[in-house]
C-alpha cells in the first residue's frame, strides 16, 4: 500500500499489507533508496506501531501554487487506527521521522473516522480528500463504525495551525467501500474514485447463500462453508466525477457521477494517472491500465 515517490531524495515510501490477526494486526512502513542497490529499510517500530497505526494511503505533502512537490520533505499518510488509537491523517517528516497529527476526528459529534484508506491533495486549492470505508471493523481491528462509507474533504490551513475538525466536509456518499482516489490531471476538474464493496472485508453469509441453505435444508454444521467475504452484486467499480468550484477555486461539490469501468479481476484498489491521462489500477491479477475513456489498454502482471 501507499507507494509514494519522493523526488527530494530519490526514494520510495510504501507500506506492508496487514500482518497478524485481529486487534494485534500491524502495518509496517518501509523506505527504499532508489539510488542504491540496498534492499528497502523498515522505518523504526515507533513510527508505524505507535505514531501512524495501520497506515494505508499516502501522498506527497505540499501546497499547490506555493510549493513544488519535487522539494517536499514530508508525506501525508492515512492511519486506519486500531482499538486503542483513533484513525486519521498524519504528517511524516522524512528528514527527522517526526509525526504531526493533521486530523483525527470528523467534527461530527467528535466521531472517529472508520479506517481511512486513501488520500490525495487537490492540485488547485490544496484541500485534502480521503476515503473512509468500514474495512477496519470487519477486519477486527477497529471499533463499531459511527459514520458511513464516505469520501471526505478537509481544508487544513497552514502547517503550524491547530487541527480544525469543523473544516471537515462530507464530499460524497453512496459508496459501499470507497477506496482509491486520484485527480485526472493538475487541472483538478475530474476525480476518479474506486469502490471495492465487492470485497466486504470480513466473512458473512450472503442472501444468496442463505437462500440456498434454506432451499436445500442443509444441516447447521454446513453454515461455515457458506461464508465468504465477497458480495457478488456489490461494486468493483471506478467512478468519475466532475469537480465543481466556486470563484475562489475551492471545491464545492462533485457532480455527474458515472461508471468509468468495472474491474475484470478482483477489485480496483489503488489508482494513479500519468501525464497522458492513462489510468493505472491495482486489481486482482496485477496493475490494469485504462484509457481516460475507460477502455482497457492492458495489464502489467
Amino acid at each position: 500500500e501507499a507507494p509514494v515517490y519522493i523526488p527530494w531524495n530519490n526514494s520510495l515510501l510504501f507500506a506492508s499489507n496487514r500482518i497478524g490477526n485481529g486487534s494485534e494486526q500491524v502495518i509496517e512502513l518501509w523506505l527504499k533508496d532508489l539510488s542504491s542497490d540496498r534492499p528497502p529499510e523498515r522505518l523504526p517500530r515507533k513510527t508505524w506501531a505507535e505514531d501512524i497505526v495501520m497506515s494505508n494511503g499516502a501522498f506527497l505533502d505540499y501546497v499547490p501554487g506555493k510549493e513544488c512537490p519535487t522539494t517536499a520533505r514530508s508525506v501525508l499518510i492515512v492511519s486506519q487506527g486500531n482499538l486503542n488509537k483513533s484513525s486519521g491523517i498524519y504528517r511524516l517528516h522524512l528528514d527527522t521521522l517526526a509525526v504531526d497529527v493533521v486530523l483525527n476526528e470528523s467534527g461530527w459529534d467528535s466521531s472517529q473516522f472508520n479506517s481511512p484508506n486513501d488520500i490525495v491533495i487537490d492540485p488547485v486549492s490544496g484541500a485534502i480528500l480521503f476515503t473512509d470505508p468500514m474495512y477496519g471493523f470487519w477486519q477486527k481491528f477497529r471499533p463499531e463504525p459511527r459514520l458511513g462509507n464516505y469520501l471526505w474533504m478537509y481544508n487544513p490551513g497552514a502547517e503550524n495551525e491547530p487541527m480544525q475538525p469543523e473544516k471537515t466536509r462530507l464530499l460524497s456518499d453512496g459508496f459501499q467501500r470507497p477506496n482509491g482516489l486520484a485527480f485526472a490531471s493538475d487541472a483538478g476538474d475530474l476525480l476518479y474514485v474506486t469502490d471495492t464493496g465487492y470485497f466486504r472485508g470480513g466473512d458473512f453469509i450472503s442472501k444468496y447463500k442463505l437462500a440456498e441453505y434454506k432451499n436445500r435444508r442443509h444441516n447447521t454444521s454446513d453454515l461455515a462453508r457458506l461464508t465468504s467475504d465477497i458480495q457478488p452484486e456489490a461494486p468493483r467499480t471506478v467512478y468519475a466525477f466532475d469537480v465543481e468550484r466556486n470563484a475562489h477555486r475551492e471545491i464545492v461539490g462533485l457532480v455527474n457521477r458515472r461508471v468509468l469501468f468495472v474491474a475484470e479481476a478482483g477489485v480496483p484498489d489503488g489508482i494513479k494517472v500519468d501525464c497522458e491521462g492513462r489510468i493505472y489500477v491495482g486489481v486482482g491479477n496485477g496493475v490494469a491500465v485504462y484509457s481516460r475513456e475507460g477502455a482497457v489498454l492492458g495489464t502489467c502482471f
